[in-house]
This record gives C-alpha cells, structure tokens and sequence, in this order.
C-alpha cells in the first residue's frame, strides 16, 4: 500500500512541475505525457518525436542502410569469394538505372503529379504520386539488370558473378 501511495504522489508531482514548466517554457513541441481530457494515467497520448531530433533520425537510418548494404557485399565476398570487380559492375547497372529513372521522371512526374492533385483529395495524391516514383523505381533498376544480362551473358555466365552483379545493384 505505501508503495502505492509513493507512486501516485510521485506521478502527481511530475504532472505538477510539466505543467509549471509548460508556463515557462510556451507550448511544448510534443504532446507526449501529456494528458487530453479526462482519459487516465496508462491512456497517455502518444505523438511523433520533436522535429528538432528529425536530421539525426535520418542521417542515422541513411546510415544503417548504407552499413547493411555494405555488410551483405562483404559476407558475400568472404563466404562466396565473389571478385570486387562484380560488386562494382553491379553498382554501375544501379547508377544507370537511377539515371534512367531520373530521365523518365522529368519527363512525365511533372504532369502525372499534376494530373492527381487536380482531381484527387491531398492524401490521396501523395499516396498516389509516392507509389508512382515507387513503380519507377521497381520497373528502372530489374529492368536495366536485365538487360545487361541479357546483352552480355558472360555476366551471368558464372552464378557467383550473377549474386555479386545483384549484390552489387541491390546493396547501393
């Protein structure tokens, strides 16, 4: 029961100094512990983090991207032996496709995007036009794959060429 006692007194307190530096410092940039009418302590609201800790987020799941990208291509090289000439062969295919993307967009993701905001509610044109750029992506990148393997077949000649080839594309 004291155990109790101590936790209640010591949530009334916390709620107690929020409020107070609420005053000082205006309004917060989160809602989080905060309460909203009369729901109670374990229906706290919970809200997206600051924006001010948005660029490290970011920078940091860029960077763990990059890491696993990076990890799969040196497991594959240390289990497979794959040569580092086939990871970077593959790495030109992904450039090539992303230039390919690049030029297709700017040639039609101007009127497409156009076309849905016009027409569609906001929501539903983002959702649209972000599946849209995601339909380039899917379609760019195995299609040029593709095509390199089968314009040139030595590049699959050799099924450790070919995993290094898609390592190589998929890991950048």
């Amino acid at each position: 029961m004291g155990t109790a006692r101590h936790l209640a007194f010591a949530d009334r307190t916390r709620r107690r100094l929020l409020r107070v530096r609420a005053r000082l410092d205006g309004p917060r940039p989160s809602l989080a512990d905060t309460e909203v009418g009369s729901r109670s302590n374990e229906q706290r609201m919970i809200s997206p983090m600051p924006s001010h800790l948005s660029v490290p987020v970011e920078i940091t799941s860029g960077s763990l991207m990059v890491l696993a990208g990076v990890g799969a291509v040196a497991v594959a090289k240390w289990i497979w032996r794959i040569q580092f000439q086939w990871f970077c062969c593959g790495a030109l295919l992904w450039a090539i496709a992303v230039a390919a993307k690049r030029f297709i967009a700017a040639l039609t993701l101007g009127s497409v995007l156009g076309v849905f905001q016009n027409h569609l509610p906001h929501p539903m044109w983002q959702a649209l036009g972000s599946g849209y750029i995601g339909l380039l992506t899917g379609i760019t990148e195995p299609v040029v794959t593709l095509a390199a393997g089968l314009l040139w077949w030595q590049l699959t000649y050799d099924a450790r060429r070919a995993v290094g080839i898609g390592l190589g594309a998929g890991g950048i």
